[in-house]
């Protein structure tokens, strides 16, 4: 049994509005998702830098290291006091014909060593870390 709608119009006019129809919603899928395209840009920076005692300069080993928004993501200092933290980062839909990244990558950046104070520092990507100095517990 037809619907009465399809009953009065021919097998022609029916396709006609059903591609019609098909047009609008591709277009606007377009409009919305077309403009952009997927990709992974950085959400914190890449650094390396070298930890020691605030006092003695001398080198911290052991000394863990991460961004505060990935807790688990953690690099620890060698006995030269020396760490490397590579970038991270996430998905971003970015518009089409764009050259670079929504916003700069930044980041908490903490340090933690046995006997010494916790350390916060704000990182973005002009700066650069080469030492940090930590201060012993008294």
């Amino acid at each position: 049994m037809q619907s009465p709608r399809t009953s009065q119009l021919g097998v022609g006019q029916t396709n006609t509005i059903y591609m019609k129809n098909l047009v609008i919603v591709y277009a606007i899928i377009f409009l919305v998702y077309g403009c952009f395209y997927p990709s992974r840009v950085p959400d914190t920076p890449k650094l390396e830098g070298q930890i020691i005692d605030k006092l003695s300069r001398a080198p911290i080993k052991g000394a863990k290291i991460y961004f505060k928004k990935y807790p688990k993501k953690f690099v620890e200092t060698d006995s030269e006091g020396i760490f490397k933290i590579n970038e991270n980062r996430k998905w971003y839909l970015q518009p089409i014909g764009a050259v670079c990244c929504p916003n700069p990558p930044k980041g908490t950046l903490l340090i933690e060593a046995k006997d010494y104070n916790k350390l916060e520092y704000e990182i973005d990507i002009e700066q650069s870390v080469e030492t940090l100095e930590l201060k012993k517990i008294k």
